[in-house]
Formats: structure tokens, C-alpha cells, sequence
């Protein structure tokens, strides 16, 4: 989707891919842990703060 979006002029889609690498899955059910949101979070702050949102 966001290379097609690309191709077609857009440039304000992004994709981030999900390295799950160190989540333990100990949630109800096999869902990600309070840890397992820690660890995604602590991921996913710098990728956010790279974008060229202005905010």
C-alpha cells in the first residue's frame, strides 16, 4: 500500500515494520504483555519523532 501510494505521488504514507524480537507474549491468550508494550513503544517513539509532522 505505501508503495503504491508512493507511486502515485503521495509521500505522506509510511510503514514500520514490528521487529518483535524480545517480546515474551506472557498477555492473556498469547497478546503482548505490559512488558511486550514497553519494549514496542520504546521502538516505535523514535520512528514517530522522525517523521516530518510539524507537531
Amino acid at each position: 500500500m505505501v508503495e503504491a501510494r508512493h507511486d502515485a505521488g503521495g509521500s505522506g504514507v509510511r510503514s514500520w515494520f514490528l521487529d518483535d524480537s524480545g517480546l515474551d507474549f506472557a498477555g492473556c491468550d498469547w497478546h503482548r504483555s505490559a512488558h511486550d508494550d514497553r519494549l514496542i513503544a520504546d521502538r516505535l517513539v523514535p520512528f514517530l519523532s522522525g517523521l516530518p509532522t510539524g507537531w
